[in-house]
């Protein structure tokens, strides 16, 4: 992310991929999502966004595929709501039907679910009990489940990756990251050099609430 330091508030954070959990990296092809994509003339009149039926369904994804065990805001079942509501009853439908082939209608029906909850968003909780049982067995539903410990749940990270050397290069960003990465992390850094650092990073990991 890049922060102007004379105004925090304005921050851009720029992504290589819309998710990078490896269930759902590649449920949006960048193609179909360009197709669809509105202009956003108040930004830039060459600027584009997500189509508010991409925008729901990575709303959707972002919310449960990011932060796992942490603190999720609840401006992001915010969002959804409003995405929702913007919608007429075809385009929901369209929305619903694109969410069922990509695989991930239980993270949008579990996201509608948790909006209607906070937000009262106008969906019927029969759809969603409907929408929620057909979907139990997506692979990305195991995302909605509680979390439970960073080992669970990059145990299932590392078997959504397609072959052993994408598994190793995801087990490799985890355990041994970038020396520079720890030294900005850990600037005082470490008498025991890369080292330390690493044991640090796994003491803080370990320890963290």
């Amino acid at each position: 992310a890049w922060r102007l330091l004379e105004d925090p508030s304005f921050c851009i954070d720029v992504h290589w991929r819309l998710n990078d959990h490896p269930a759902l990296r590649s449920i949006l092809d960048f193609e179909q999502i360009l197709d669809e994509s509105r202009p956003l003339p108040r930004l830039d009149s060459a600027a584009r966004g997500l189509s508010r039926r991409h925008a729901l369904m990575h709303a959707c994804m972002h919310y449960f595929g990011h932060n796992r065990g942490t603190f999720r805001p609840l401006i992001w079942l915010l969002d959804i709501d409003l995405l929702w509501r913007g919608m007429n009853e075809l385009q929901r439908t369209a929305t619903i039907e694109a969410a069922r082939g990509a695989g991930v209608l239980s993270l949008v029906a579990a996201g509608l679910a948790l909006s209607h909850q906070a937000w009262r968003t106008p969906v019927e909780d029969s759809c969603l009990e409907e929408w929620l049982v057909e979907s139990r067995h997506e692979r990305s539903s195991w995302l909605i489940q509680p979390f439970r410990s960073r080992t669970r749940d990059l145990v299932f990270a590392l078997r959504c990756e397609p072959d052993m050397s994408q598994r190793w290069q995801h087990a490799k960003a985890v355990f041994l990251p970038p020396r520079e990465h720890l030294q900005r992390k850990y600037p005082g850094g470490s008498r025991w050099g890369y080292a330390g650092l690493i044991l640090r990073r796994l003491f803080d990991a370990r320890h963290k609430p």
